[in-house]
């Protein structure tokens, strides 16, 4: 499994699903049931280069233009 862990980290996992049918047995009643457990074997953050700038982009229509501005006027 392979899930975002920050800026150019990713975070790595070796799962393990376990399935375990159980019979239990009382004076007079049999029954069966499963039963379902995941094992996490082996985790790792993997690490890349992190970049020298980041810059975030609102997505509402109002702050968008103002973080353009911001970014033009800053890097341009």
């Amino acid at each position: 499994k392979f899930t975002a862990a920050g800026i150019n980290q990713t975070k790595h996992q070796i799962l393990l699903d376990v399935d375990v049918y159980v019979t239990i047995l009382l004076p007079g009643i049999t029954t069966y049931t499963k039963v379902s457990n995941e094992i996490s074997v082996a985790e790792t953050v993997i690490v890349g280069s992190v970049p020298q700038t980041y810059t975030y982009f609102s997505t509402t229509e109002d702050k968008i233009e103002d973080y353009a501005d911001e970014y033009i006027m800053n890097n341009g």
